[in-house]
């Protein structure tokens, strides 16, 4: 699953198109998966190429995801485990300010189209 930061781990870019501030969460919820399918697919998954893959992996964008699992599963926020049967993720609307450098964006319309947004 994943959630509004467009890029992490390094490079990893799976949802080009989600807006940090947009008020929504893009999900994207992964079947269960071979270590060799993750192997053959990964590539796609970091380059934001996920609706190539329809069979495994789908976008939902929404306010609110809740998740129950049969037993205790590891969730991992930005790093941070925790251990859990049921959790809930929800947007918190104006909770947090970003600031950027000039000259730079975190929004993928502006990014895509050559734009460049900076903070004033």
């Amino acid at each position: 699953m994943h959630a509004n930061g467009r890029y992490y781990g390094g490079s990893f870019n799976p949802v080009p198109d989600a807006e940090p501030d947009d008020g929504l969460l893009d999900v994207l919820l992964v079947r269960d998966v071979s270590r060799a399918t993750v192997l053959r697919v990964i590539g796609k998954y970091k380059a934001g190429h996920y609706a190539q893959l329809p069979e495994l992996i789908r976008h939902f964008r929404c306010r609110r995801v809740h998740i129950r699992c049969d037993r205790e599963s590891e969730i991992n926020l930005d790093g941070e485990l925790m251990m859990s049967r049921d959790v809930t993720f929800e947007i918190a609307p104006q909770s947090i300010r970003f600031f950027y450098p000039r000259g730079l964006t975190y929004h993928a319309a502006a990014e895509q189209g050559g734009e460049h947004i900076a903070a004033t």
